[in-house]
């Protein structure tokens, strides 16, 4: 069914409105009725008679007014049920028409060719391989064993002395005086590096005592010293030493 459009619409509240406004004039024609002619009420009054006279002919001109708006109701509903009508007459025919055409475009192919199967394919016979007896191989001989190897004698173990400090050489460290104001105590390692001759190659902080103090003065101190070299069976050469200082403050647990 088609949809009414803006024109359907307002037409449509026409019709409304129109109906509306005799319903209304009608109840304010009874209730002037009824108060007319009431006991004692303005029945008799010419002026209501005049007014009474009056609304009877306004009420009879909305009534044909309604009369008109029910026809035109009649015959707009009466378009509608044509158009319809009209609308699915034509959709019908369109199914029609194109189930038609599908079937006209289906006759029009032409027939799919017939597909043969394939022939079957006879099993080739395979010859059996000749089988070729092989002689086990002789077991293999165990080789000799080795000759035990001489034995040979340990080299005696080597006497190694490592180099010392020669504190004549040198003074050993103070304590520091912000070290002892600060309580600091602790042991430093230095570890050194001497040639054959006892003099200090390098030297480098093995272990600190957590203070910079302490392992600055213990580092400094050896770097001044003079070493007794190390040596392998009574022959200096080149050895590695750890120096150790213990700090400690006295009275201290």
């Amino acid at each position: 069914m088609p949809k009414p459009g803006p024109a359907d619409s307002k037409r449509s509240r026409s019709a409304e409105y129109a109906v509306a406004i005799p319903l209304l004039v009608v109840c304010v024609v009874v209730g002037l009725a009824f108060w007319l002619l009431k006991p004692g009420g303005a029945a008799n009054h010419p002026k209501a008679q005049q007014t009474a006279a009056a609304n009877a002919t306004a009420g009879a001109a909305p009534s044909e007014e309604s009369a008109a708006v029910a026809d035109w109701k009649r015959r707009l509903q009466g378009d509608y049920s044509q158009a319809e009508q009209e609308r699915r007459q034509k959709e019908q025919q369109d199914a029609e028409l194109a189930a038609e055409k599908r079937k006209a475009q289906a006759d029009a192919l032409p027939p799919r060719p017939a597909v043969a199967p394939p022939p079957p394919v006879a099993a080739a016979a395979v010859p059996a391989a000749p089988v070729t007896a092989v002689a086990a191989p002789a077991p293999r001989q165990a080789p000799p064993a080795p000759a035990p190897a001489e034995a040979v004698p340990a080299s005696p173990k080597a006497n190694i002395v490592a180099a010392t400090v020669d504190w004549t050489s040198c003074s050993r460290p103070k304590y520091p005086l912000q070290s002892i104001e600060a309580h600091e105590e602790g042991t430093v390692e230095i570890a050194a590096d001497v040639d054959p001759t006892g003099r200090l190659l390098s030297s480098r902080l093995g272990t600190s005592s957590g203070f910079s103090a302490l392992d600055q003065v213990s580092a400094a101190a050896v770097s001044k010293c003079h070493f007794k070299p190390g040596t392998r069976d009574g022959t200096p050469e080149v050895s590695h030493t750890t120096i150790r200082f213990s700090w400690k403050l006295s009275g201290s647990q």
